[in-house]
């Protein structure tokens, strides 16, 4: 079990996390047909952080919420 010691350490996990998140992102808009669609369930403290991400790779246009 790994323990993090400082906030520089955290910081760097959680950079490996969100660039991962994005590759994945990227790799699904590659295999969706034109009108295929992508459902992410997310916390709300962590949805505008992925709305940033994934409005460049989809469009902005294409974001439906519930």
């Amino acid at each position: 079990m790994k323990i993090l010691h400082s906030i520089e350490e955290v910081e760097k996990d959680l950079d490996c996390i969100y660039s991962e998140g994005k590759r994945s992102i990227e790799k699904f808009h590659e295999l969706l047909s034109d009108v295929g669609s992508l459902w992410i369930q997310i916390s709300d403290q962590d949805m505008e952080y992925l709305k940033i991400e994934c409005d460049p790779i989809f469009g902005r246009e294409n974001f439906v919420t519930l």
